[in-house]
């Protein structure tokens, strides 16, 4: 195409789109009328590209921590949690705690609501006096509340390589007749660059389906700016997508919060490669995978789920972002979430590359 310049190394779509001619009593000239995307070429995101830095990392350990350091870089491990504690780029905090394994989110409005899953004779186990609702029996099954126990923290030295870390780590539910077991692998460059690739494995007693199933990262408050590539602008779930276009989109943490009636979780955005969260001076993390979900509050789950009206919300000193490889649907009032857009419970292999992204 005359006059376009096509990088080789990123996705390229193909936007249709059908506007009318002519202004109408009804409609402006050149509104959009029907649309459709095709994408023709995909991102392949995975080994990190750069070159191995001259200096090689720095690992210190002591009895609770790892620490992690680079040319302009520190990060610290919690060996007894297995969380990438804290990460700092320039002096710059960018990482309060996380990647937290996590299946629960704030319910939705159509969670809690017993007409809509009156209809599941199957809601497994509920509290006596909570209504036949979705969140009960979710409660009631201890998902809620994962109790986290790290079996096994192990890292490997490999010179230009960079260095390797390998987490095994136990979840168990509230009742602890359920959990998860999930193996992480942090591959660390010397320029900083974190691959984490995590396997999970459900166990024991659980619901049927699950909130959602992903990793939960703190970052300091002042981290306000997020973009992302994938589909948007406005919150999109599983079945509540297709109506939104993949592109390049930016805004701020508070520009996301949706102020529903009753304080539950919002904001997600689906289908998407990659998602930058900064401060005012451009400094940040990018977080770089195939398609996921992710949401940004300045609230945490618990509060979003313990408030009974919006202007009870307080924002934390602190801003969430959710990276979650499986959301489930929202479902409606009448209807349930369909099979096809909820989270089962089962084997799942989720791999993501953190950078550190420097000031501008």
């Amino acid at each position: 195409m005359d006059g376009v310049e096509l990088n080789k190394d990123q996705d390229l779509w193909l936007n249709i789109s059908f506007m009318t001619k002519e202004a109408s009593a009804l409609l402006p000239k050149g509104h959009e009328m029907a649309w459709e995307q095709f994408q023709l070429r995909k991102q392949l995101i995975g080994e990190s590209l750069q070159m191995p830095q001259d200096s090689p990392l720095q690992v210190e350990e002591n009895l609770s921590d790892l620490l992690v350091k680079g040319e302009d870089f520190e990060y610290r491990f919690d060996k007894k949690s297995g969380h990438l504690k804290q990460m700092y780029s320039q002096g710059t905090k960018l990482l309060e705690d996380g990647p937290l394994f996590n299946v629960w989110r704030a319910p939705l409005a159509n969670d809690i609501d017993p007409w809509n899953n009156g209809q599941h004779k199957n809601l497994q186990k509920t509290q006596e006096g909570l209504g036949r609702s979705r969140d009960n029996s979710w409660r009631t099954m201890g998902i809620d509340k994962l109790n986290y126990q790290v079996d096994a923290f192990q890292y490997t030295e490999m010179g230009e390589q960079g260095l390797e870390i390998r987490v095994e780590e136990t979840a168990r539910t509230a009742t602890g007749l359920g959990g998860f077991s999930n193996h992480y692998i942090y591959h660390i460059d010397n320029n900083g660059t974190v691959q984490m690739h995590v396997e999970s494995i459900a166990q024991g007693q659980l619901p049927n389906w699950l909130p959602r199933l992903g990793w939960q990262f703190r970052l300091p408050k002042e981290l306000q700016t997020v973009s992302w590539f994938g589909r948007g602008p406005q919150e999109n779930y599983p079945d509540r997508k297709t109506g939104y276009k993949f592109g390049n989109y930016q805004t701020t943490v508070d520009e996301m919060y949706v102020p529903y009636l009753i304080p539950q979780d919002f904001g997600n955005r689906s289908d998407v490669n990659r998602v930058k969260v900064e401060n005012a001076a451009g400094a940040g993390l990018l977080i770089e995978g195939g398609l996921f979900n992710f949401s940004v509050h300045n609230y945490s789950t618990d509060h979003l789920e313990r408030a009974m009206y919006a202007f009870q919300l307080q924002k934390a000193n602190s801003v969430f972002l959710n990276i979650d490889q499986e959301v489930n649907g929202v479902g409606d009032t009448s209807l349930s979430t369909l099979r096809e857009h909820r989270v089962l419970p089962g084997r799942y292999e989720f791999a993501i590359k953190i950078t550190p992204v420097k000031a501008k």
